[in-house]
This record gives C-alpha cells, sequence and structure tokens, in this order.
C-alpha cells in the first residue's frame, strides 16, 4: 500500500525533482514565509492548518499564521506568530445553512476581508499563502502576486466522479467572488495556485484532473495516546460496547443530546459524548459520560460506533480505527462525505430532520447487529490511512514548489499535456514531421527538457516544454527559422538593406476549417459556433469576397460587418463535427507615408487612443522607463525609443499568463526577457499612451509554412490561429503608422548559444536582424490577413446548459477540454 500510495503522489506530484537538479532546500527554507489563514470560529479549520504550521516550522521555514475565532487560542499557546484578520463569523454562516443559502458572503463581506487580508500581506511579505475555509484570500493573493495553497477536499477538483446535485435554490458566492475579482482585473498579478485536498483517492475517487489538485490526506491532531484513560477505563463495566457521540465545535445546537442520553440509560453498551462546551445539561445515567473535549482517536481506539453530525476529520478518524460512522449533515460538505459513507458501506446516513433518539439507537442497532460486515467494509480504511502522515506530505510538496519556482523553465499541472498529445501539436503546429519530433523530444528527455514521468507516461508542459525546445534545440529552431525564411523570400527582398515587397498587393483564395472532437458532449445538446471572418479595411485589405461555406447553411449566420459567422447551430451528434468557407480577397503592404501634417484625431477616437489605467504610472519598472525619455520631445522619438526597448532587447517566449491587458502586459514585458506578440504590443501600446500618443492594437492572422508552390498553410490544435497581434501609432505627419514585433523571432535576440547549429544561418539572422526591426517600425508586409478586433476572444463554439435560465450568461459556455482543431490554408491569386 506504501509503495501504490509513493507512486500516485510521488510520480504524479513529486517528481518535479527529476527535471530540475535536486539542489538542496534545507539551507533557504529560514529564507521563506509561509502566511497561514485558518477559520478559528471552526476546530476542524484551526486544526489543519495547525498541522500543516507544525511541520513547516520543524522544516525550517518561517510560519506565521492569522485568523479569528474562539479557538486561535490553540495556536497561541503554541508560540506561533499569531495576527487577527478580519473572518466570517460562523453564526453567519449556521444563518445561511439554517435557512438552505450558501451565499454567506455578500460584496461588502468580500471587501472587508480582502481589504484585511491584503494589508496583512503587505505588512508580512509572505513567499505562500496556505488558507482553510477563507476563500476570500485566493483573491488576496491573486491581487498582490502571491502563490497559494487552498485546503480543501476532493470534490472540488473538476471531473471529480461522485458529484452531488445541487438544486437551483442553493444560493452561492461564487459569482460574486468572480465579479469582485473582475471588478479589479487591472491589479491581478501573475502567482500560482494549488488545491491541498486533505482526502484520501480511496475515499474521494480522483477526478480527471486538469493539474494543481493534490492529494494530502487527513490532517489531524494527533497526541500520542496513554497506556490508560480513566474516563473511558475505569469506573464502568468495559465489557460493554462503547458508543461514542461528538458534537462537533460548531453547526445548529445538538439539541437532541437531551432525549438522547435519556434513551440509552437502560441500553446494553456504554456512551461517551463530547460536546465541545456546547451541551450543558445534567446526566443521570451511569453508562453514560460527558466531557469538553478528549482527542478522537483515543475514544475510537476503544469504540465500536462514531454518532454525530460528523466532519470529514471525524470520519476519517473513525475509518483510521476501523470504526462504523453514524451520522447526519448540516452543511453540504457534509453531505458528500455521508453520501460516501453510505456507498462504500462503512456506516449509516441520516437525515438531519430525523437526527433524533429513535432514529439513531434504530441505526446502532443496524450496525451492532451486522457488525462484520461494516467493520469488513472499514478494514481496507485502516490500511490506506496508515501511510499519511499528517501534514509531510504538505511540507514535501511545499519544498517542491519552492524548489522549481524560479526555474526558467517548469512543468505546471494546468499546462500538462500526454506526450502523444504533445507530438501531435508539434506536428500540427511546426514544420517537422512527426518522425523527427519524436526523435528530437527523445534526445531531449535526457538534456534538461521539462517534462514529469508518472509510472510508464511521459508528461510534457505545453508552453515551457515548447520554449526549452525553441531555446536549446538546433532541429527544432532552425526548422522554423527556415520554412519562415522560405515564406519571406517569396513575398519580399532585401536591396540595399531595405526590405522591399515584390508585390504592394497581395491577392489570396483563403480556406478555413475547424473540426470540433464532441467528447463529453451528449447526443442532441445544442452547440453553436462562431467564425471569424476576414473583413475589409481602407488601404490595408479590400475585396473580401465569400465563395463558399459548409455546411451551406452557415451562410444564413454571415454578418460581414461584424467580421463572423454567428451563432450557426445544430445539435450533437457523433463527431468530429467540421465547418469551413472560403473566400478571396487583396492585402496590401503598408508604408510609412511622409507628407504634410494630416491633422488631429476626432476628439472621441483620441480619448480612446489615449487611456491606460492609472495606476500603471506607479508602477515601478514604468517610472524607470519613462525616466529616459523625460528629455525627448517628438512623439516618433518616444515611439522608436520605445519600439526599441522592446524589439531589440526582448525575445520570443510563449507565456502562461492569466490576463493579458494593458497594465499586466506592461509590467511583464519590462520586468521579463520577453514575450510574444499579444503582450509585447499591449506593453507598447501602454507605454506610448502614457506619452501623449495615441495608439490602437490591430488583429488578424499570420499566414502559414510554406506548403507548395504560391501556397501556405497554417494549423492549431485547440488553439485559434487567429490571434496575432500588432499596433499602430497616430502621428501628425503621417496618420496611423503600424508597428509590428514580428522582428523579434527573425533578429540575433532570437538566437541562443544553443539553438543554432549551421554558421551560415547564424550570418544570415544577424545580418537581416537591423533590416526587419528598421521595417517594422512604420512598415507591415502582406503576409497577414486582417480580422475584426474580438475576433481572438470569441468563443468558437458553445454548448448549451438547458439548466441555466433562457437569458442567463451561463446557458451557453464553452466547455473546457473539448478537442478542437484548425487550419488556414492561402493561395496566392
Amino acid at each position: 500500500m506504501f509503495t501504490s500510495f509513493r507512486l500516485h503522489l510521488a510520480q504524479k506530484l513529486l517528481n518535479w525533482s527529476k527535471q530540475f537538479d535536486r539542489l538542496s532546500t534545507a539551507n533557504d527554507r529560514g529564507d521563506k514565509t509561509v502566511l497561514i489563514f485558518l477559520h478559528g470560529y471552526s476546530l476542524a479549520h484551526t486544526i489543519r492548518p495547525l498541522v500543516i504550521a507544525r511541520i513547516l516550522k520543524d522544516r525550517g521555514y518561517h510560519v506565521v499564521l492569522a485568523g479569528r475565532g474562539p479557538h486561535v487560542d490553540r495556536v497561541r499557546r503554541e508560540g506561533f506568530e499569531l495576527h487577527d484578520v478580519e473572518t466570517m463569523p460562523q453564526s453567519r454562516m449556521d444563518e445561511c445553512v439554517e435557512r438552505g443559502d450558501y451565499a454567506y458572503y455578500d460584496h461588502a463581506w468580500i471587501d472587508r476581508c480582502v481589504s484585511s487580508e491584503r494589508v496583512l500581506m503587505q505588512v508580512i511579505k509572505p513567499n505562500l499563502v496556505i488558507h482553510d475555509m477563507k476563500p476570500t484570500a485566493e483573491i488576496s493573493a491573486r491581487l498582490e502576486g502571491i502563490d497559494d495553497a487552498r485546503i480543501a477536499q476532493a470534490y472540488n477538483q473538476p471531473g471529480y466522479a461522485e458529484p452531488i446535485a445541487v438544486g437551483d435554490h442553493f444560493g452561492s458566492s461564487g459569482d460574486l467572488f468572480d465579479e469582485y475579482l473582475g471588478e479589479r482585473a487591472e491589479e491581478v498579478k501573475p502567482q500560482r495556485n494549488f488545491y491541498l485536498m486533505a482526502d484520501i483517492p480511496e475515499f474521494h475517487p480522483s477526478g480527471k484532473s486538469k493539474g494543481g489538485y493534490y492529494y494530502v490526506g487527513p490532517l489531524h491532531d494527533r497526541p500520542a495516546p496513554p497506556e490508560n484513560v480513566d474516563l473511558l477505563d475505569e469506573g464502568w463495566d468495559t465489557s460493554l460496547p462503547l458508543i461514542y457521540v461528538t458534537c462537533g465545535s460548531s453547526g445548529r445546537p445538538p439539541d437532541y443530546l437531551d432525549e438522547l442520553v435519556t434513551a440509552v440509560r437502560d441500553k446494553p453498551y456504554r456512551v461517551l459524548v463530547t460536546t465541545a462546551g456546547r451541551w450543558t445539561t445534567a446526566i443521570q445515567a451511569e453508562n453514560v459520560r460527558v466531557v469538553d473535549y478528549l482527542p478522537g482517536e483515543w475514544i475510537l481506539a476503544k469504540a465500536e460506533v462514531m454518532v454525530g453530525i460528523v466532519g470529514i476529520g471525524a470520519i476519517y478518524q473513525a475509518l483510521r480505527c476501523g470504526v462504523p460512522i453514524i451520522g447526519a449533515p448540516e452543511h453540504l460538505d457534509q453531505e458528500y462525505h455521508l453520501n460516501r459513507v453510505e456507498a462504500l458501506g462503512v456506516g449509516i446516513k441520516l437525515q438531519r430532520r430525523v437526527f433524533d433518539a429513535e432514529h439513531i439507537l434504530a441505526a446502532i442497532e443496524m450496525v451492532l447487529n451486522d457488525y462484520d460486515r461494516f467493520r469488513t467494509a472499514c478494514a481496507p480504511f485502516v490500511q490506506a490511512l496508515a501511510p499519511w502522515d499528517g501534514g509531510g506530505v504538505v511540507a514535501d510538496l511545499l519544498d517542491a514548489h519552492f524548489r522549481i519556482k524560479d526555474q526558467v523553465y517548469r512543468v505546471d499541472d494546468d499546462f500538462l499535456v500526454e506526450e502523444s498529445e504533445f507530438v501531435a501539436y508539434l506536428v500540427a503546429t511546426t514544420p517537422l514531421e512527426r518522425e523527427c519530433v519524436e526523435e528530437l523530444l527523445a534526445d531531449s528527455l535526457t538534456s534538461g527538457m521539462p517534462y514529469r514521468r508518472v509510472a510508464d507516461r511521459i508528461y510534457y508542459d505545453q508552453i515551457d516544454s515548447w520554449n526549452w525546445l525553441y531555446d536549446h534545440e538546433p532541429r527544432f529552431f532552425e526548422a522554423d527559422y527556415r520554412a519562415l525564411e522560405e515564406k519571406r523570400q517569396y513575398f519580399s527582398k532585401i536591396e540595399d538593406r531595405v526590405l522591399v515587397a515584390r508585390n504592394d498587393w497581395q491577392g489570396y483564395r483563403v480556406t478555413y476549417r475547424l473540426q470540433i472532437h464532441p467528447n463529453g458532449i451528449e447526443a442532441g445538446q445544442r452547440v453553436r459556433v462562431h467564425i471569424p471572418i476576414p473583413v475589409e479595411k481602407e488601404g490595408h485589405q479590400r475585396y473580401v469576397e465569400m465563395l463558399a461555406y459548409s455546411p451551406e447553411k452557415m451562410e444564413g449566420h454571415f454578418a460581414q460587418s461584424m467580421g463572423f459567422i454567428y451563432g450557426y447551430g445544430f445539435e450533437a451528434g457523433e463527431g468530429p463535427w467540421d465547418f469551413s468557407y472560403t473566400c478571396e480577397l487583396s492585402v496590401c503592404e503598408q508604408r510609412r507615408e511622409e507628407g504634410e501634417d494630416v491633422g488631429p484625431l476626432a476628439p472621441t477616437e483620441r480619448t480612446r487612443c489615449l487611456e491606460f489605467e492609472e495606476n500603471i504610472l506607479q508602477q515601478p519598472e514604468v517610472v524607470r522607463f519613462r525616466a529616459l525619455m523625460q528629455d525627448v520631445a517628438d512623439d516618433e522619438a518616444k515611439a522608436r525609443m520605445i519600439y526599441d526597448a522592446i524589439a531589440n532587447k526582448k525575445r520570443f517566449k510563449k507565456t502562461k499568463d492569466r490576463i493579458q491587458n494593458n497594465l499586466y502586459s506592461t509590467v511583464a514585458t519590462l520586468s521579463d526577457s520577453g514575450g510574444h506578440c499579444i503582450t509585447l504590443t499591449r506593453a507598447f501600446i501602454s507605454l506610448c499612451r502614457t506619452e501623449g500618443i495615441p495608439a490602437r492594437e490591430i488583429n488578424g492572422a499570420l499566414i502559414g509554412y510554406p506548403d507548395g508552390e504560391g501556397r501556405f498553410r497554417a494549423e492549431g490544435r485547440s488553439e485559434s490561429l487567429i490571434g496575432h497581434t500588432w499596433a499602430e501609432i497616430y502621428l501628425r505627419e503621417s496618420g496611423w503608422m503600424p508597428v509590428e514585433f514580428h522582428g523579434i523571432v527573425i533578429g540575433e535576440q532570437a538566437m541562443t548559444k544553443n539553438n543554432v547549429r549551421d554558421p551560415r544561418l547564424v550570418q544570415l539572422i544577424k545580418e537581416q536582424g537591423p533590416v526587419y526591426s528598421d521595417y517594422y517600425f512604420g512598415h507591415l508586409d502582406n503576409q497577414r490577413l486582417i480580422y475584426a478586433a474580438g475576433a481572438k476572444n470569441l468563443p468558437l463554439y458553445e454548448v448549451e446548459d438547458v439548466a441555466e435560465p433562457l437569458h442567463s450568461a451561463k446557458r451557453w459556455q464553452m466547455p473546457e477540454g473539448l478537442r478542437f482543431d484548425c487550419t488556414l490554408e492561402v493561395e496566392c491569386i
């Protein structure tokens, strides 16, 4: 069992060390501060953070705790640094649950908690935040740019195998959290978050997780039991079965105890009740004992049955001792757990409304009369729970997290793909053949490329494994560069160190294909697709003429002014589903036009093209950058300085940005070594706007790799092809002028010491780099198609959820994990 456990966890989680040098973290732990938020109104949600805090402290981390409520005294008694922080009172939560409302938080409460948490984070400056029953801490961590880990249960993971149906009448704070964060999107900073699932897979089985959800086992306080506990072993008939009744530390008053204690007075068993100070009625029964607190496992080591309004902590305590459970739920999470108790045959679930003496005694009799069956069902869990060491797995995980956090290339769970999928992705999106891809991947496994091995399977990081190949593997980089150079030579040439287009206007026949693989979508569900179409842009793209649609009925959904085939609907059937269109158009090279003053922009357009987030001016990276231009008065000179700082000093790389708004892109670009077309362009636009230079974003699609004479092909695998981005700035001397950052994949900065082997290619890159860099400030080739501004944000497909209200924004959504392939075939005409 222990070997199986280590295979499940270490191979899926801690195998990170196999991709990176296993540098000792012991000497670095003292430099790492971990801030742990607890919910001090609940004993369980105080103990779990405390268990983690103890072992992290023993490992050498600087641990700080924060919370509020009656149970925080436990933390204080152990000598931890403890801070008060705004916390949702248990009384408010209990009142909500009483009326079937799980929307504990409103906007005001979210703001109160987030404000308090952010102030503390700014003071403590932690390297990681851990939180339990404190959902606002995740928002605070994202706003402060601090990695966070949430203590949670396994049923929270995507694709959980045993979900519970929750009716629409139950409220939820989820939408409010999203809304609150959305209102502050420009403040969101890059960080990582993951889930510490205080479960074992034998009880709550794993779903089809996208990563970031880790089993860490129950987080129990397990004081060593004494040889003899007087309360359990002295003064009564120990030959009688012991029934352990636990009230829990929160929830509705345990009013069922009055009747229950009286009813068991004449029963042939002993009863020990732990009340957490919530029930104080005098008792007159020799076989019943009541105590505020006694460690649960001390009691369960001698008990036959556990009874109570039990949470997952008590359930795992009972199962660790092989003791059947009789429980009733008050909270939704208890509903999940007790459903599993009953499904696994390790106990009986009662409804809270009938959790009274009559039904409790009947359930006790049922368990005792069929005790062998219940004990047999519990036995495997004694073995399954034995290896979990109450926080050690969490500490191992944090060691691994900090060990790889600052690595340039790393494996992140959200971007994991199996080897076969990564091979297919590279074959589709690069000029390499499958055999070459498989060969270079096999070679790269021993050369430092990030990957993860789970049993006999290999997983890659779709972003950083690609970046590693681009930076380290000559076969990869050179094949890409040569294919794109062949395309560039077809459309342009260099004369006297100036790039010249072979044709001002270039005609194209364009065929776009979309194929959706409907795994997981039930037959008969309504689906609709939105397919982007090239748009006309004066002086740049014209004569867009649609020639064919497939299916033909899509023509009725063509909205030319919007640039989409919009909302073409159908009922799901067997897949894959195929859609395509063919059109013809002409694209013109854009040149810097010198001439007379073209005059000012219209006031509304000028205002729109000068907008920027006010707090961008306070970002240290922006302050330092703008200081370099304080003596430059000319708009064009300023724009060129900004362009040169990005185009000549940054490298191309794929990124894992959760958001790509202008503020985030600006800070990320100035503080990092590179980026891609979206982040670099938005950084350029923001910096221009802060200098009073109107700038706007243009979207389109790059023509792909050569695919025969005068033919080019681009493929996307679960990635849209309509996402390329560049800028235009407005100068009085020339009007709107294009600025493109495509030169970063052509010039010398694209090379590393490892990714180019051919000296002739090295020389070509060094010669061409400055030519293209100069060209793309003020010029734009005709090797890209223009699409509407919203094309890259529109979902390609949506599936209807009939359970949502007719006009709800959630009724139509793009499901995660659905694979789609798209191709853009371009023929010169």
